[in-house]
């Protein structure tokens, strides 16, 4: 065997180009991209790139380039039902490396923690009490070729025997992987991966403006970013900013975007800044720019590419302590504040420029588009060296 010829199962996501991007960089491996759809034709919403075969899940195109024996090693991005149902179906030969985003793990059987704190969990209840009766049966099921299972029954058969079948798992915080090895039948090896650098997110020459009043609040329409607590919290500390910037563009959750924007605007009435559809990259960094305070209230890890840029920009950057990615932070060196702790009114303003730099330093050194091209390099060395491939 002398080279990796690389099958990638992939959705239609906002992550995707850029992985496809990264992975045609590795030398020494062929890459093939395989995105599962629903319904046929496709509409992509995210993914431009012309590279990838896009396929019903499980039509016969789909199986044959699935079952190809060419490839030894299988890539899956995100850890669903039908990429669990796929890595079952697989040549015995082939590899297998799971690239964690957390969505994979935590709002799964797997994960044991809570996700939703003490008003998010009251918004979420009210939102499904006024939800239609299908809409709330139907995402406890799942169609798999043509089949419709109770969808937690399902993945946790479909998910175990997938995870046994894991050679090799990225997930994107290393000290993450502490945690899916208590899964007793969890045996991967770690590897690195990595979906954005900073060239992906910001220019390097972007800056937090000189008295930047506004303040962010997390980064989805998804209620794991408890942004009602937060705007509790505010509403608390009689506090109010020139603007409270609440991103609500990415995310399927029905209902809470809707919910959100009203509890936001009873609160905050004159600075109540909602963010419902998707802006050009220019204008959103723009507005990220003005935003001296971020808060990313989530109870696991999410959102890292948004907490990398508001901390390279500048941004005073406050984080749930029970966020794996908190303790990661302070580990490499990181200035960051604790939700629990740090949330008093001295300390909502605008990190000082020395603080600023030094996060900046540490961002640049870590996140810097070579150092995850290098690091994604060296796990493909690994996985080479494992299959004797010279």
């Amino acid at each position: 065997m002398d080279k990796i010829n690389v099958l990638h199962l992939l959705d239609d996501e906002k992550f995707t180009d850029t992985a496809i991007s990264l992975f045609n960089e590795c030398e020494g491996i062929t890459n093939d991209y395989l995105i599962g759809v629903e319904v046929e034709p496709p509409k992509m919403k995210y993914v431009k790139s012309k590279v990838a075969h896009i396929k019903k899940n499980f039509s016969r195109d789909y199986n044959e380039i699935l079952l190809n024996p060419k490839y030894n090693l299988i890539v899956v991005h995100y850890l669903n039902y039908h990429k669990a149902l796929a890595i079952t179906m697989l040549n015995a030969h082939a590899k297998v490396l799971w690239l964690m985003w957390g969505g994979d793990f935590y709002n799964t059987s797997l994960f044991n923690g809570p996700l939703y704190q003490e008003h998010t969990k009251r918004l979420v209840r009210e939102i499904k009490l006024k939800t239609p009766y299908k809409s709330i049966v139907r995402p406890f099921l799942v169609d798999v070729a043509g089949m419709v299972f109770p969808r937690n029954r399902l993945y946790r058969i479909l998910i175990k025997k997938a995870i046994q079948r894991v050679d090799y798992c990225a997930t994107v915080i290393p000290t993450e992987f502490a945690l899916l090895k208590e899964m007793p039948f969890f045996k991967a090896k770690q590897v690195y991966f990595a979906y954005g650098s900073l060239d992906n997110m910001v220019n390097k020459e972007d800056r937090i403006q000189p008295l930047a009043s506004k303040i962010m609040i997390g980064n989805s329409s998804s209620p794991e970013s408890n942004q009602l607590d937060v705007l509790v919290k505010l509403k608390n500390l009689n506090l109010d900013f020139e603007q409270i910037v609440v991103p609500l563009s990415y995310g399927n959750f029905k209902g809470y975007q809707e919910a959100i924007c009203k509890y936001g605007y009873a609160m905050f009435p004159n600075s109540f800044l909602p963010l419902t559809d998707f802006l050009p990259i220019e204008k959103y960094i723009s507005l990220l720019k003005q935003c001296g305070v971020a808060v990313f209230n989530h109870e696991r890890q999410q959102a890292v590419g948004n907490v990398i840029a508001m901390l390279y920009l500048g941004s005073r950057v406050f984080l749930s302590e029970n966020n794996p990615l908190y303790a990661y932070l302070e580990k490499i060196g990181i200035i960051v504040f604790s939700i629990q702790n740090d949330f008093i009114p001295a300390n909502l303003v605008g990190l000082d420029l020395k603080d600023a730099e030094q996060n900046r330093n540490i961002i640049k050194n870590n996140y810097a588009k070579e150092i995850i091209q290098a690091g994604i390099d060296e796990t493909i060395r690994v996985i080479s060296s494992d299959m004797k491939i010279k």
